[in-house]
């Protein structure tokens, strides 16, 4: 294991503290979550029927997998590394099924044409290596990816320690090296108090965009049909969660 991977680990898994700043969250009206509610929607939205199973890595307290259990009939799956989240977490939800295991392991286990995979700022806890070989698994296998990325300097690969630790990727450049594709156009989210904000994306591959009504200029969705339909699902997403 590389020292920055090790590093990383160490941290996420005894992060001692973790418990006392999410335990007043409110998943439902966090705009990062929201936003990831909304492209879930608006990708299962264009490809009705397609998808029937879900799995959130990192899936930290399982607030937002035990909301996302609420919204529909679809398969839902949960995992993260071993330590004090994940058993508080099946504690909390003994409705919901979790796995200890990383996302590699998740993608090799559970990635099909009808998976999606949610990461709600967990991509930037890995080393860009083993994030390349999560994308080429989910590319090969045909399954879409939904995620979110705080802190993110979209031209930047750097570990910065001012707020912990993660990497700043550039993901446009990523999905593009492992043959995956933006689906619906990124969204950047800001958050109040000392959260910089980040981004949200939904990423598939290249062949999963047959058979959908979203036209394609120059290998990428049209952008204006796309953010028109993904803000009228923000809408109703905001509307709906009050």
């Amino acid at each position: 294991m590389s020292t920055r991977k090790k590093i990383l680990s160490d941290r996420w898994i005894n992060d001692a503290d973790f418990k006392q700043r999410i335990k007043d969250r409110n998943i439902s009206k966090d705009p990062q979550a929201r936003e990831l509610m909304t492209q879930l929607d608006f990708l299962r939205t264009t490809f009705p029927d397609r998808y029937t199973k879900l799995v959130e890595v990192g899936s930290g307290d399982g607030k937002l997998l035990d909301l996302l259990s609420q919204q529909g009939e679809m398969e839902i799956v949960g995992s993260d590394l071993p330590g004090h989240r994940l058993t508080q977490a099946a504690a909390d939800y003994p409705h919901l099924k979790f796995q200890e295991a990383d996302l590699i392991a998740m993608a090799k286990e559970h990635a099909r044409p009808n998976t999606i995979f949610l990461a709600m700022n967990v991509l930037g806890n890995i080393t860009e290596d083993d994030l390349v070989i999560f994308f080429r698994i989910l590319q090969k296998r045909g399954a879409a990816l939904v995620f979110s990325a705080r802190d993110l300097a979209l031209d930047t690969d750097m570990l910065y320690l001012d707020k912990g630790m993660a990497f700043a990727y550039n993901y446009k450049e990523i999905a593009r090296r492992t043959n995956m594709v933006f689906f619906a156009s990124l969204h950047r989210y800001q958050e109040s108090g000392n959260q910089q904000g980040g981004i949200v994306a939904t990423l598939v591959r290249q062949q999963q965009l047959k058979g959908s009504r979203v036209a394609v200029l120059e290998g990428r969705k049209l952008k204006k049909p796309a953010t028109l339909r993904v803000r009228i699902h923000r809408l109703l997403r905001k509307y709906s969660l009050r």
